[in-house]
């Protein structure tokens, strides 16, 4: 192996890199600044991490419902009781019954409006809905959509449950012209 002769030049070249390299490292100034920026940092993402642990999840979406209607329950519980109401400083129910006169005299025949719409094309549906529904209860347009496989919340609007009832009539006639034309 051959020993690499020191010259003058070579040392001259090494101490000015070395030199460079002693200029490129930062100053007491700069040392501090970069720390302060990386504490700052790592602050930021602790405090991130810690509100993200505290977002809620899709699991938890069951059990926060659940939770809503037992509080629910428990305000309505707390409205028809006076002494409850007044202590709480709930404004209690009215104690009148509801008006028949919105409510339609006869009773719609649930079967035969589901067969009208197993027989009707996804237009003419929602007409027929529409056309029905001053007679139909939101019960009734529940039981229709139960009839078609459509899962409908509590609380749901009228027109909702329509809009849903409608939009499976379309998926059930595409997926039939799929599998007659595919």
């Amino acid at each position: 192996m051959a020993a690499t002769r020191l010259t003058a030049r070579r040392i001259n070249t090494f101490l000015q890199n070395l030199e460079a390299l002693v200029k490129s490292l930062p100053t007491q100034e700069q040392k501090k600044e970069i720390e302060r920026e990386l504490d700052s940092v790592i602050a930021f993402l602790a405090d991130f991490k810690a509100r993200l642990t505290e977002l809620p999840t899709r699991e938890d979406e069951a059990r926060l419902e659940e939770s809503l209607k037992v509080l629910r329950h428990f305000i309505e519980v707390a409205e028809a009781d006076p002494l409850i109401s007044r202590t709480l400083a709930l404004k209690p129910r009215s104690s009148r019954a509801r008006s028949n006169a919105s409510r339609p005299k006869t009773k719609p025949d649930v079967s035969a409006i589901i067969d009208e719409l197993k027989s009707s094309s996804p237009g003419e549906i929602r007409s027929t809905l529409n056309r029905r529904t001053d007679r139909c209860t939101v019960a009734d347009l529940r039981k229709i959509a139960a009839s078609m496989g459509v899962r409908v919340r509590s609380k749901t609007p009228r027109s909702a449950i329509v809009d849903q009832i409608v939009k499976r009539a379309e998926n059930e006639a595409g997926y039939d012209y799929l599998r007659e034309h595919a």
